[in-house]
């Protein structure tokens, strides 16, 4: 039998980032750490073990060009992603080539693109590639196709190998049926589209319930409204639409787009036409925040975000009104008498008018909670005194917590809705699907043949 052979290179004070062999197999990028200053990004030659110090290192990682003239430098620190000739030099930041929200890959085998992943105003992302020619991009991306990606790497054979999160989706829907006089939810698993991470929002009829569901593949997300009777389900509109609330008046479902240049703006979109027609444009101080409630006279929303802590917006109004500051996330109850929040696991609770916030259930660490739409009623997740995971209720105005029963799985709870009559949940659990591995062979443009 063959005996295998191994050389070590004895490169003292190797450190933080992942070693690239170059192309031609003559060399490898590594991070060394000198005995005083920071850490250096090394090249060394596998033939001698000689090594060329190129530049100060961050950690990340780096990927030589095929000619081994260039690198660039991917980080998941506050470092931003960076492009530099390989004898050192003056970075070029990648944001310059391509913008923000852009993580490029690696470079084609021929060399002459980037391979670029680039968020997309549908919630996922876009494989692009960027023409690279001595150094510097010499046309616009070209977009290759949508998926939610997360890494992937050139291979010798010029495939690029990404990993990307399953097609089946990333979560489990159920239904749940409350009897608390038994303590019991009868849960009941949906086959629904592939569902965002933004909350459902239920009819007030208590029939329906409208959410949002991408298609990674084909790059868009659609309005959805599953009627729970009839079993039918039916798409109700097209667009980059997040979080959405339903009126009241049971006739309307509004919801956020991201629009044109950024900008976020309110639709109203008819629950039985699926016709839309703009309401305003959300302030710039307000991206990002996330839509809680919508106010029973279709006017005003309530938002919550970690910066600003929870806010009213007239809707088309150009500023808002502070309800609670942050950084604590706090929300409203429907009948907006209340404003809960989530003290180091413990649920907190004062009147939306103002006055000293009060514990509800205090011996118990709350996961995710949702108010009933009387205002009577929390429900949360968590633990009994035996230790047992469940869905729980208290009532607003104090005393102790029920215990209403089991959750239907134990993978991670994203969120609960209970229905306004108060007898149905809605829940949604993380798939814990695996990354699916694909590879992407014949993607890049043909060349055109020299005159």
């Amino acid at each position: 039998m063959a005996r295998d052979t191994a050389k070590s290179l004895k490169i003292p004070g190797l450190s933080g980032c992942i070693p690239e062999i170059a192309w031609d197999n003559h060399s490898v990028l590594l991070c060394q750490r000198p005995r005083e200053g920071p850490a250096q990004l090394v090249r060394v030659s596998l033939a001698d073990g000689k090594i060329h110090r190129i530049r100060e290192a961050d950690g990340g990682s780096w990927r030589a060009s095929p000619d081994g003239r260039f690198i660039f430098h991917n980080s998941n620190l506050p470092t931003p992603p960076y492009f530099m000739p390989s004898q050192g030099g003056e970075p070029q930041l990648m944001a310059d080539l391509f913008g923000d929200d852009s993580y490029f890959q690696d470079w084609t085998r021929d060399g002459h693109y980037m391979i670029v992943f680039k968020a997309d105003v549908s919630g996922g992302s876009a494989l692009y590639l960027l023409p690279i020619n001595d150094g510097k991009p010499t046309g616009k991306p070209i977009f290759v196709r949508y998926g939610e990606f997360q890494a992937g790497e050139t291979k010798a054979s010029g495939a690029f190998v990404y990993a990307a999160h399953s097609q089946a989706g990333s979560f489990t829907t159920w239904i749940g049926k409350l009897n608390p006089i038994k303590n019991s939810v009868a849960w009941e698993k949906l086959s629904l589209s592939r569902i965002n991470a933004s909350s459902p929002a239920w009819s007030p009829d208590s029939t329906r319930i409208a959410y949002t569901a991408r298609n990674f593949v084909a790059g868009r997300t659609s309005l959805l409204v599953r009627n729970f009777a009839s079993g039918e389900e039916r798409e109700l509109y097209e667009g980059n639409v997040g979080n959405c609330l339903w009126s009241a008046s049971n006739a309307n479902i509004s919801c956020v787009l991201r629009g044109e240049r950024n900008l976020i703006q309110v639709l109203s979109i008819s629950a039985e036409t699926g016709h839309a027609e703009p309401l305003g444009t959300v302030p710039e101080g307000l991206k990002g925040a996330t839509p809680r409630l919508l106010t029973r006279d279709d006017r005003a929303i309530y938002l919550t975000s970690a910066k600003l802590g929870l806010v009213r917006w007239e809707i088309g109004a150009p500023s808002w009104t502070t309800v609670c500051e942050g950084p604590d996330y706090a929300w409203p109850s429907p009948d907006e008498r209340w404003v809960a929040r989530s003290e180091k696991g413990k649920i907190e609770i004062r009147p939306m008018s103002g006055g000293d916030w009060r514990p509800l259930a205090p011996d118990t660490p709350a996961a995710v909670d949702e108010f009933t739409s009387d205002g009577n009623w929390l429900l949360y997740t968590g633990l009994d005194v035996s230790g047992r995971d469940g869905l729980f209720r208290v009532a607003t105005s104090g005393g102790q917590p029920e215990r209403l029963g089991d959750l239907p799985s134990t993978n991670k709870l994203w969120d609960v809705r209970i229905s306004p009559d108060g007898q149905t949940v809605f829940a949604y659990f993380d798939a814990g699907n695996p990354l699916d591995l694909w590879m992407l062979e014949n993607f890049e443009p043909k060349q055109q043949a020299a005159k």
